[in-house]
């Protein structure tokens, strides 16, 4: 993507720049390597900045340019760069926030979401899908053996 001198009047109108809906358009600053705007399809932009940290490239979103100026977005991704100097992540306190989920709750997501729908096209009972054995009243769901998942 284009880099260019980043400006607080200049980066309301910068324009979406991509042939498909999904595609990333990011405008990235002249004064602070890894800074720059990403502009998405529906006309919103969001500060943000790209380091990799062991061998591994990932991109922090620093918030949105509505809410944040240029020189406070600025400021956080020098603090985003202090911390990868010293070797932290910037964003793992984030991923520490997020609410990890279990098993369980994973499995009864993917019956409601995919299995019960293509069961039912199928014809069958809900009773026992992909391996997975649930009893519908409590709410339980039992595991099959990982060797069994593993060999189908």
């Amino acid at each position: 993507m284009p880099t260019v001198t980043l400006t607080q009047d200049g980066v309301p109108v910068l324009p979406y720049v991509g042939r498909l809906a999904n595609h990333q358009c990011i405008y990235w600053d002249r004064t602070l390597s890894g800074f720059g705007v990403r502009v998405y399809p529906s006309g919103r932009r969001a500060y943000v900045y790209s380091y990799r940290l062991q061998r591994r490239k990932r991109l922090q979103v620093l918030g949105r340019a509505e809410v944040l100026t240029l020189d406070q977005a600025r400021v956080l991704g020098i603090a985003a760069l202090a911390k990868v100097a010293i070797g932290a992540d910037p964003q793992e306190s984030s991923r520490k926030r997020r609410p990890a989920k279990t098993m369980a709750v994973l499995c009864e997501q993917f019956i409601e979401q995919h299995a019960k729908k293509k069961s039912a096209a199928r014809g069958r009972t809900t009773s026992r899908v992909c391996g997975v054995a649930s009893c519908q009243g409590s709410g339980t769901v039992l595991f099959p053996p990982l060797s069994a998942l593993i060999s189908r």
